[in-house]
């Protein structure tokens, strides 16, 4: 599913006005129509932006999964969106490509609707437009007089074919030319639900027998939504677990959704655990709390399954004595990691009974054999003495809490309780998806 972002919406120059929509006031067009999720094509995997009140820049709204909102354009003033689409680095875009809209006309009427798509190929590495790879497709539509709330599709034929290079991708300008009353003459409002770039294309690599891959029509996306105004947080980590914030992003982060940062060149991940209109708080790899900057932010989203949370269980006594494959020795199992690449973020364990003594055994989780929890000198987490949950923040190895398809997990416990009559041992994984 693809992630369109819509960028540049200029508040009162193309016709939307200030309006408040669900509590939130925003800039939407001039009709008080809202913008949002789409229907169709499976489940929902993108969204629209909007400017906010008093801001300079966009942000995306929220949405919910099946629910049919609209981007409106007049039937009065000029209104265009713009857009962009990052092409796939495992595909090689050929000959035909579209760039087709799902939409539906607010009152039924005769008449024609005038739209331009102006589209632009940029390398983003150099942000160049190779030559050929730009222009304007314009089309006269003419709705059926009953097309009122009736879903409507509309392909444009562009002439950016061959798009083999990996760093490129597409802008797009949709506009409703509402100004030229000779060939926009529909009095209704034009309603955008969807926007999807179709292509036959085939996937890389490519070998001397032939091309393997599919043809059709398809989405992608980004799994994560970076925070494109970079003044919205403070780059300078105030620990290695908290970033002080200047805008208020309660609106769209939620706790429990994955994060993403990049630090001296290094992607790193983690779970947002608390927010606040001045405070994100994060678990997972550390923020630097040494000076240095991070860049990058995006933020995920859990409906997207992003975020998988794994529960091991280990029953009667577990710490009578150290070992370090506690899941296949006293459960007689073992645990395979059968989802994309991904990071473990959070560990989590607690015990029915802890141990009678004054001290309690060091719990932690290893990958292919690697513990990933860094407390108590790299023997993990100490159970709770109240049998309450123990969870790691950022005392996690970067090194180690990377995992791939295939990889192997484990529970390992060290001897240090003082009884060793420990029982019932839960642990919880929180996993994000790279």
């Amino acid at each position: 599913m693809s992630n369109i972002k819509v960028k540049h919406l200029t508040p009162g120059s193309e016709g939307y006005v200030l309006t408040t929509l669900d509590g939130v006031t925003q800039w939407l067009p001039n009709t008080g129509g809202g913008l949002g999720g789409f229907s169709g094509f499976g489940i929902v995997e993108r969204q629209f932006e909007v400017f906010f009140a008093n801001t300079t820049h966009a942000r995306p709204i929220e949405y919910k999964v099946g629910l049919v909102e609209t981007l409106q354009f007049d039937d009065v003033v000029t209104n265009s969106i713009d857009f962009s689409m990052e092409l796939p680095s495992e595909i090689d875009v050929t000959y035909p490509t579209q760039l087709s809209i799902v939409f539906h006309m607010q009152n039924s009427s005769t008449g024609t609707v005038k739209l331009s798509l102006e589209y632009e190929v940029v390398d983003e590495n150099a942000d160049t437009i190779p030559g050929g790879l730009s222009g304007t497709v314009t089309a006269v539509i003419d709705p059926p007089e009953t097309s009122a709330r009736e879903r409507l599709e509309y392909a444009f034929n562009l002439p950016a074919n061959a798009l083999t290079n990996k760093t490129e991708s597409i802008r797009f300008r949709l506009i409703r030319d509402a100004a030229d009353t000779t060939n926009d003459t529909h009095p209704a409002k034009l309603n955008v639900e969807d926007v999807a770039f179709r292509y036959t294309g085939f996937g890389a690599p490519t070998v001397a027998s032939g091309l393997s891959g599919f043809s059709g029509s398809a989405h992608w996306f980004d799994k994560y939504t970076p925070i494109e105004n970079p003044n919205d947080y403070v780059a300078y980590p105030t620990s290695s677990s908290t970033l002080a914030m200047n805008f208020d992003l309660t609106p769209i982060i939620k706790v429990g959704y994955p994060i993403r940062w990049v630090h001296q060149g290094n992607t790193r991940y983690g779970m947002v655990v608390a927010i606040t209109p001045t405070v994100l708080t994060i678990h997972g790899a550390a923020l630097p709390d040494n000076g240095d900057p991070i860049s990058d932010l995006a933020y995920g989203l859990p409906e997207l399954l992003q975020v998988s949370s794994e529960q091991y269980f280990v029953a009667g006594r577990f710490a009578d004595q150290a070992n370090t494959t506690l899941m296949q020795s006293d459960m007689k199992t073992f645990i395979r990691w059968n989802l994309p690449s991904s990071y473990l973020v959070k560990i989590l364990i607690r015990a029915t009974t802890p141990d009678s003594g004054a001290n309690q055994p060091n719990v932690n989780v290893s990958i292919n054999s690697l513990a990933v929890c860094t407390s108590n000198f790299g023997a993990g987490l100490s159970l709770n003495t109240g049998a309450a949950w123990q969870e790691t923040s950022v005392d996690l190895d970067t090194s180690r809490y990377h995992i791939s398809y295939g990889d192997s997990i484990e529970v390992r416990v060290d001897g240090s309780g003082s009884n060793k009559d420990a029982e019932n041992l839960t642990v919880c994984c929180v996993f994000v998806l790279e």
